[in-house]
């Protein structure tokens, strides 16, 4: 996937997405833009994660670990904080993004 500047028509960074990673596709690419407009939400290449970018440099901030289950949608929570997570298994998952950073700050990790 590719964001291009809006302004000037020019490719301002790519994202990862199963194509471009040599997998199988089974179907689009779930994508979701966090409220405030920081966090971009994207089915990671194998599409049993999900992965969160910085929209305006591309940056991957986090990568949510894989779970049972194609991802099927993807949805904020109106401050940004939470994001709900709805697999093909019937599964939905929602992550406290200030609680995964608090944690991988404890193991030293920098998210």
């Amino acid at each position: 996937m590719v964001a291009l500047d809006v302004a000037t028509g020019t490719k301002a960074f790519t994202f990862p997405t199963a194509a471009s990673a040599g997998a199988r596709d089974f179907g689009p690419v779930n994508l979701c833009l966090s409220p405030d407009g920081t966090k971009l939400a994207l089915t990671s290449p194998s599409r049993l994660g999900v992965e969160l970018f910085d929209p305006k440099t591309g940056h991957r901030l986090t990568s949510l670990p894989e779970q049972n289950g194609t991802v099927w949608f993807l949805a904020w929570s109106p401050d940004s904080q939470r994001l709900a997570v709805s697999r093909s298994s019937g599964d939905i998952t929602i992550w406290n993004l200030k609680e995964v950073e608090r944690v991988l700050a404890e193991l030293g990790l920098k998210p």
